[in-house]
């Protein structure tokens, strides 16, 4: 078994989210690879965000808390590492589809991690 297979195994399945008729390219990757890879490396991932030191868990409003989060997740260290855990298990194809539509991705990627934590933490 390739790495390729082997990492593809690891992710959790998703249920299938309404889609357009026509949907993206970039809606695809998104719902196909950086959603399940978001949710095999949620644990390793709310760490890193309760590792770093201005994180505050006892915030109770959920503004608040979003405001936090995203202050934290905009700085470029934390950005970066947590870009490089998500893209640490992709494959190398599926890397040469992101690095044609990096900033997208990246964006898609923070936004939906910021909801996660956003969920969790409250």
């Amino acid at each position: 078994m390739n790495r390729q297979s082997q990492i593809i195994a690891l992710r959790p399945s998703l249920t299938s989210l309404a889609e357009d008729a026509q949907p993206k390219s970039i809606e695809i990757f998104q719902n196909q690879v950086l959603r399940p890879i978001l949710k095999f490396q949620n644990d390793l991932t709310v760490a890193l965000i309760r590792s770093q030191p201005h994180f505050s868990p006892d915030i109770a409003d959920r503004v608040k808390l979003a405001t936090h989060i995203r202050t934290i997740c905009n700085q470029p260290h934390f950005k970066n590492q947590l870009i490089g855990v998500i893209i640490g298990l992709m494959s190398v194809e599926e890397l040469h589809t992101y690095a044609k539509n990096l900033k997208e991705y990246n964006k898609r990627l923070l936004s939906m991690q910021v909801e996660r934590y956003i969920d969790q933490l409250l």
